[in-house]
């Protein structure tokens, strides 16, 4: 998923994957080939829809939802996925 930094939004990137050493990051990874673990509270991300959403809001109302290993994460395809809250690997 294409993200950008909310107080920086020229500075780009593409996530899915969850940081595993730490609470409430993700792993982005930079056009330049270089990657970082970033708080998902300083993103946005890019929806299917072409809108820009805060990531904590949009992991907050269930649009994306993380894997059944909470790995990695994806928008939510469909009702089940957004009742549930999470999507099988």
């Amino acid at each position: 998923m294409d993200v950008r930094y909310i107080d920086k939004p020229e500075i780009t990137g593409f996530t899915n994957n969850f940081n595993m050493h730490s609470l409430s990051e993700v792993i982005v990874y930079f056009p330049e080939g270089d990657a970082d673990s970033e708080f998902i509270s300083k993103l946005e991300v890019k929806l299917e829809d072409g809108t820009w959403m805060s990531m904590l809001e949009a992991f907050g109302r269930r649009i994306l939802v993380p894997n059944n290993y909470n790995e990695r994460f994806r928008q939510a395809r469909n009702d089940i996925e957004v009742k549930r809250g999470w999507f099988d690997d």
